[in-house]
């Protein structure tokens, strides 16, 4: 019964598994280099649509 582990047990993660911190800059970079290949997804399926009702 002493093997068993408690739920609250916190469960010890490898320091390589450990995200590092990524300052508030950080994310609004990388949030925005999202959404521009969001956009440019966006704007190729438009292109891609817009070709398309052309050949109709």
């Amino acid at each position: 019964m002493g093997s068993c582990m408690s739920s609250t047990q916190p469960i010890i993660m490898p320091q390589s598994n450990v995200p590092e911190k990524v300052s508030e800059k950080d994310v609004e970079i990388l949030m925005e280099q999202i959404a521009d290949e969001i956009r440019l997804e966006e704007d190729e399926k438009l292109r891609q649509t817009l070709r398309h009702l052309n050949t109709i």
